[in-house]
């Protein structure tokens, strides 16, 4: 410790020396330095812990059922990235918010659709980005009248934590069990 604090001494005191002989006046420049030393510093934003992640990841992902259930093209959309594809089976990508959201209006205008039940397998999270792995099954019933389809599928979505620190929706893809 005393080491230290000698070393400090001779530093100190080169640097004196240093500004003595360069006509430097002294106390502005301590007071910078002070004023510096001093100043409190902006902390970097908290990472959010694993579980707070997963948890924040189930709750969009719940709220993403929610909105689809209840029909609401807009808040869906809300719960996407811009570049968000839709990866459906049997079916061409539907490409970028801008496209799916008149897209699901229109899925929604004609079948209701129902996912009372859905379990998640797991969720890799890794940075900004996660994996949700999850299955269950939804029902689409046609508004227009017929039976309904009762569908065992299996899913996965790719998330992007977004600028705002909110995760969306950048890939959804599924198909039948």
């Amino acid at each position: 410790m005393n080491r230290q604090i000698r070393g400090w001494q001779v530093v100190a005191s080169q640097l004196m020396r240093r500004v003595r002989s360069s006509r430097i006046d002294v106390v502005p420049l301590l007071a910078c330095t002070l004023l510096l030393g001093c100043a409190q510093r902006d902390e970097l934003p908290r990472r959010p812990t694993a579980a707070e992640d997963e948890a924040a990841i189930r709750g969009v992902l719940a709220d993403w059922v929610r909105v689809a259930e209840e029909g609401d093209a807009e808040a869906y959309g809300s719960h996407v990235t811009d570049d968000f594809i839709f990866l459906g089976p049997d079916a061409p990508p539907v490409v970028g918010k801008a496209a799916v959201v008149p897209w699901v209006a229109g899925f929604f205008a004609d079948f209701e659709f129902i996912f009372p039940e859905w379990t998640t397998d797991e969720i890799l999270i890794s940075g900004d980005v996660a994996v949700h792995r999850y299955s269950g099954v939804a029902t689409l019933t046609p508004k227009a009248g017929g039976e309904p389809s009762i569908l065992d599928r299996k899913y996965l979505d790719i998330l992007i934590r977004g600028g705002d620190g909110q995760w969306r929706v950048s890939r959804h893809m599924f198909n039948l069990n």
